[in-house]
C-alpha cells in the first residue's frame, strides 16, 4: 500500500509541476493502452503568435476606371452619372471627373432655366479621357433680339469696336460684350481674326436660337469656328470678363472670313501677276505649314513660266498640280532642267522660284509654300508666257 507521507509528496510535486506548465485546457482523454486520443497539446510560450494578415481585394484588384471632362454651355449646370449628383460645372463651363468606372454610364445636366441634356456614355479606355460638350437650350429657345440694332459684319470686311460697362452684359453678370451678325449664304466655317487692346477678351458664337457654337484659337489672334450647319444668322459676340474692379473699356478690331473662300484657290491669268500672303488663316500641309493655292486656265500648248517673289523675307516653293496630280514642282521639273545656256551678253537666269511647263488643257493649281526661313510673309506671283 502506498503510505500517506508518498501520496503527500506526489501531491506537492504535481502542484509545482502544474504552477511551472501551467493547467492544461482539459484532462487528456486516453485509449485502454493509455495514448492520448485528443487534440495535440499547445505549448504556451511568453511571445506571441506570429499574426498573418490578408490583403483587401480592393488593394489587389482595382476597378478599372477612366476619367470624364465636361464642359457646358452655359456654365454652372448640375451634373448627375447615373442618377447621382456628381458636381457643378465651373465658371467656364468645366468640370473634370477622375475614378468613373468603365462602362456604359447615363449623365444628365440640369439648369434652372434650361431644357434638361442627357446622353449615355460608354468608357472603353483607362488611358483615353472623354471629352463631353453639351449644349443646353433654353426652356424658351428663340433668343429675341433686335436686328437693327445688331451691326452686321460682312465676310472679308474689318471693324473696329468697343467693349465698355455701358455695352450688353452677360445674362450671368460675368461680364460685357459687344455683338456683331453674320449672315451665311449655306454651311461653312469662319475664320476670326480680334486684336484688342486694354483687355484680354474672349469669343462667342451663337445662331438665332442662342445655340452656342465652339471657337478653338489658332494663334493669339486668330480662332477658327467648327463647321456651322445650314445658313442664316449667326452672332459673334466680343466678351469682356469683368475680372478686374477697375476695367472701363476695350477697344478691338474684328474680321471674320469664310473658311471655304479664305483656303480656296485665288484664280490667276495669264500674263498677270497677283500679291499674297502666308499667314495662319491659311491651310497647312503640317504643323505650320501654311500655304496658299491659285488657279490657272490656259489653251492646250500654252507654255508658262510661274515665278514667286518674296522679296527675301523667306524662301518659297512652287508645286503645280492637275486634278490633284503634281505636274512640276520648283526646281524639280525637267523643263527647268534643261534650259540652254545663254550667250554672253543675254541677262543673268532669274534666281526666283520658278516652273517652266507646257500646259495640256484644264484647270491647274499652283501652291506656294514656305521651304525654310519665316513660315509666313507677302509674296507676289506672276505667270508668264514662256518661249
Amino acid at each position: 500500500m502506498t503510505s500517506v507521507g508518498a501520496l503527500g509528496r506526489c501531491a506537492v510535486i504535481i502542484v509545482a509541476a502544474t504552477l511551472l506548465v501551467g493547467f492544461p485546457a482539459a484532462a487528456d482523454a486516453q485509449d485502454a493502452s493509455g495514448r492520448p486520443t485528443g487534440p495535440p497539446k499547445t505549448r504556451k510560450t511568453g511571445r506571441p503568435g506570429k499574426v498573418i494578415r490578408g490583403r483587401a481585394k480592393t488593394d489587389v484588384e482595382k476597378v478599372p476606371s477612366s476619367s470624364v471632362i465636361i464642359r457646358s454651355y452655359p456654365p454652372g449646370a448640375e451634373v448627375f452619372i447615373d442618377g447621382a449628383l456628381v458636381g457643378t460645372t465651373a465658371d467656364d463651363g468645366e468640370l473634370e471627373l477622375s475614378d468613373v468606372r468603365l462602362g456604359a454610364h447615363r449623365i444628365v445636366l440640369k439648369k434652372n432655366g434650361y431644357r434638361e441634356w442627357a446622353q449615355t456614355v460608354r468608357l472603353t479606355s483607362t488611358t483615353k479621357t472623354e471629352e463631353i460638350e453639351p449644349l443646353l437650350q433654353a426652356e424658351n429657345s428663340q433668343y429675341l433680339r433686335d436686328l437693327g440694332k445688331v451691326p452686321e459684319l460682312p465676310l472679308g470686311t474689318e471693324v473696329k469696336g468697343q467693349v465698355s460697362r455701358e455695352g450688353v452684359q452677360m445674362s450671368d453678370g460675368s461680364g460685357f460684350y459687344s455683338e456683331y451678325r453674320i449672315k451665311l449664304e449655306s454651311s461653312d466655317a469662319l475664320i476670326v481674326t480680334l486684336r484688342a487692346d486694354g483687355f484680354r477678351p474672349k469669343l462667342k458664337l451663337v445662331d438665332d436660337s442662342n445655340i452656342n457654337y465652339p471657337v478653338q484659337p489658332v494663334s493669339d489672334t486668330v480662332f477658327q469656328t467648327v463647321t456651322l450647319p445650314k445658313a442664316g444668322n449667326y452672332y459673334v459676340q466680343v466678351i469682356a470678363p469683368l475680372d478686374e474692379s477697375t476695367y472701363s473699356a476695350g477697344e478691338f478690331s474684328l474680321s471674320v472670313q469664310s473658311e471655304r473662300v479664305a483656303r480656296g484657290p485665288q484664280s490667276i491669268s495669264i500674263g498677270a501677276s497677283a500679291t499674297g500672303n502666308l499667314e495662319v488663316t491659311d491651310s497647312q500641309s503640317g504643323p505650320g505649314d501654311y500655304y496658299d493655292a491659285w488657279s490657272i486656265s490656259g489653251q492646250t500648248g500654252t507654255r508658262v513660266r510661274i515665278a514667286v517673289d518674296t522679296n527675301g523675307t523667306f524662301a518659297a516653293g512652287l508645286t503645280l498640280l492637275l486634278d490633284g496630280r503634281v505636274v512640276a514642282t520648283s526646281g524639280k521639273s525637267e523643263e527647268t532642267k534643261k534650259k540652254p545656256k545663254g550667250k554672253k551678253n543675254d541677262p543673268p537666269a532669274s534666281t526666283l522660284p520658278e516652273i517652266v511647263t507646257t500646259l495640256g488643257g484644264g484647270t491647274y493649281t499652283v501652291y506656294v509654300r514656305s521651304l525654310s526661313g519665316p513660315k509666313q510673309g507677302a509674296y507676289t506671283i506672276s505667270v508668264t508666257m514662256a518661249n
